[in-house]
C-alpha cells in the first residue's frame, strides 16, 4: 500500500465512524461546523487569563508620576545626604528626601502637576527649580 493509499484511508476513518459489519456510517455531525465544548472551554479561560493578566496593567496606568535624579557638585561629582524637598505649586503638598551615597534621589507616586525642587546641604548653596 502506498503512503498515499494510507493518508486518503485515514482521512476517510477520520469523517467517517465504522460499524461493527465494517460498514461506514457517516458522522453524526460535521467536523467544520461541530460545537466542541471542550474548545469553547479553551476559548473561555484564555479571555479570562487575559482579563486577569492585564489588569493590573491597567491599574498601573493611574495618573501617578516619579521624579528621580542625581544631586552633582560643581565638579560634577555626587553630593549625598542632600536634603531635598518638593512643594506642590498645585496644592501647597510638601515631601522630603535624602540622597543616597551616589547622590541618587527619588519622589514616587506623585500627582502629575508643577513642583518646586529645594535641595540643601551644610558648606553647600542651597539650590531651588521648578519642574
Amino acid at each position: 500500500m502506498s503512503t498515499k493509499t494510507i493518508a486518503t484511508a485515514h482521512a476517510e476513518h477520520t469523517h467517517r465512524r465504522e460499524t461493527r459489519s465494517g460498514r461506514k456510517l457517516p458522522s453524526e455531525r460535521p467536523l467544520s461546523s461541530a460545537f466542541d465544548p471542550m474548545r469553547l472551554l479553551g476559548h473561555f479561560l484564555f479571555v479570562v487569563a487575559a482579563l486577569i493578566l492585564t489588569a493590573p496593567k491597567a491599574y498601573s496606568q493611574a495618573n501617578f508620576a516619579t521624579l528621580s535624579g542625581e544631586v552633582v557638585d560643581a565638579q560634577n561629582r555626587a553630593v549625598p545626604q542632600a536634603k531635598l524637598t518638593l512643594t506642590s505649586l498645585n496644592n501647597g503638598f510638601l515631601r522630603s528626601t535624602v540622597t543616597n551615597a551616589g547622590g541618587f534621589y527619588e519622589f514616587p507616586d506623585l500627582n502629575p502637576g508643577r513642583f518646586v525642587l529645594r535641595a540643601e546641604l551644610p558648606g553647600f548653596q542651597t539650590q531651588e527649580h521648578e519642574i
